[in-house]
């Protein structure tokens, strides 16, 4: 059964990928095949519902940046709250090689601080509030950059079932290569 209609929502995948970004495709076909199935009178306990969506994870992107200043603890415990599966969260180096979770080449954009990530010291940085500009649900003051190790530190504390997953570290096209984190 399964296979005999995977070809069709592939299709309307892709049709709504001419006209939305991929997320949001994704989203959108998940939201039509199950009005679908519901409309068809199938439960949702279907067995072509439950293939489809078992292997389903819901990932966590720069934490939880939409409930939490993005790339903090505070993040990881909003991702935890939702329930997420997983999370993904960004590396850069400091200007004396300590990894931290930031986003950017510089503080601009989520913090008060102005310049290059690189022309800091991971002491420079540990102090900078990334909330500042945080404008979401919530109230996060003083949340700070946090380094790599703290990081990887919260997720084992907050998800104490443990933390299954692997590291994939990319270089910056902007900055230093974080290989060795």
């Amino acid at each position: 059964m399964f296979e005999s209609i995977l070809p069709f929502w592939v299709c309307v995948l892709l049709v709504c990928r001419l006209f939305f970004g991929t997320y949001t495709s994704v989203l959108l076909a998940s939201i039509l095949f199950g009005a679908a199935e519901l409309f068809r009178g199938r439960k949702s306990d279907d067995a072509v519902w439950k293939k489809l969506y078992s292997d389903l994870s819901i990932v966590g992107h720069k934490g939880c940046a939409l409930n939490a200043p993005e790339n903090t603890l505070a993040s990881v415990r909003e991702a935890h709250k939702l329930g997420v599966n997983a999370i993904e969260f960004d590396i850069i180096l400091t200007g004396d090689d300590e990894p931290i979770v930031f986003h950017d080449s510089t503080f601009d954009r989520t913090t008060d601080v102005t310049g290059e990530v690189e022309s800091l010291t991971w002491e420079q940085t540990k102090h900078i509030d990334a909330s500042i500009k945080y404008t979401g649900p919530g109230n996060f003051p003083k949340e700070r950059i946090p380094h790599l190790k703290e990081m990887l530190r919260e997720c084992k504390k907050t998800w104490t079932k443990g933390v299954s997953g692997y590291e994939r570290v990319k270089a910056n096209s902007y900055g230093k290569s974080a290989e060795r984190c």
